[in-house]
């Protein structure tokens, strides 16, 4: 019975047409296969290796090598020329001549023993600038003094008996509290070499100075010191 339906069939249908089926039914089939191939295949992507050192950035490529036959130019070698170190002479100071000692002539008239500049028919031994008669010489000059407070020179007193008083002053001020200051300078050796009034006591002032210097006496000094003196004497 089927089979009398397939002939039945294939006689309706002309051999061009079954043939077109054929052929087009192999070109779907094979079309569809091919897709699926390449459906399945892994998509391949280009991948770009860079060879990068430890801490290093991925540098710019290498320059292209230059093209044949051109000749690359070097670069002109400049001297340097080293500068020459010129060393400078050494003065040598000259040490200028000894000059000898003169001989020292002497005076006619002088004596053996005498000093340079002294007066002829002076004596040996005697100061320089000294006079004839035997005078007395002046104390040396003394540095610099510093002023004190009389306390502090009150405890080298050795000796500081009362000022002198001339005896006209006393009898004419008899009884009374005569009042001054004066300003007194002792020396490296104790001895006072210097008074200056300050507040004057008239008609005794002479006397009174007169008798501070030759009197007082202080302990040696290391420096010259000056202080200030207030007189108050009564006279009896």
């Amino acid at each position: 019975m089927f089979e009398q339906l397939e002939q039945e069939r294939g006689r309706k249908l002309p051999r061009y047409v079954l043939l077109s089926i054929a052929i087009h039914g192999a070109l779907i089939l094979g079309l569809s296969i091919a897709a699926y191939v390449k459906s399945t295949e892994p998509e391949k992507k280009p991948v770009e290796v860079q060879f990068v050192g430890p801490g290093k950035a991925p540098g710019a490529p290498p320059p292209p090598p230059p093209p044949a036959g051109s000749k690359t130019k070097r670069k002109p070698v400049h001297k340097v020329e080293i500068p020459k170190v010129i060393e400078t002479p050494k003065l040598v100071a000259q040490q200028p001549p000894k000059e000898e000692p003169k001989e020292e002539v002497g005076e006619v008239g002088g004596k053996e023993g005498g000093v340079v500049g002294g007066v002829v028919g002076g004596v040996v031994g005697g100061v320089l600038g000294g006079t004839g008669g035997g005078g007395t010489a002046e104390p040396p000059a003394q540095p610099k003094p510093r002023n004190v407070p009389m306390f502090v020179i009150k405890k080298d007193e050795l000796t500081t008996p009362p000022p002198r008083m001339p005896e006209v002053f006393k009898s004419t001020h008899r009884g009374q509290t005569v009042s001054g200051s004066y300003r007194i300078c002792v020396g490296l050796d104790g001895h006072v070499y210097d008074v200056i009034p300050v507040v004057s006591i008239p008609g005794a002032d002479e006397a009174f100075i007169e008798g501070i210097k030759a009197d007082w006496i202080y302990r040696p000094q290391k420096s010259p010191a000056c202080f200030l003196y207030a007189a108050n004497v009564t006279i009896q």
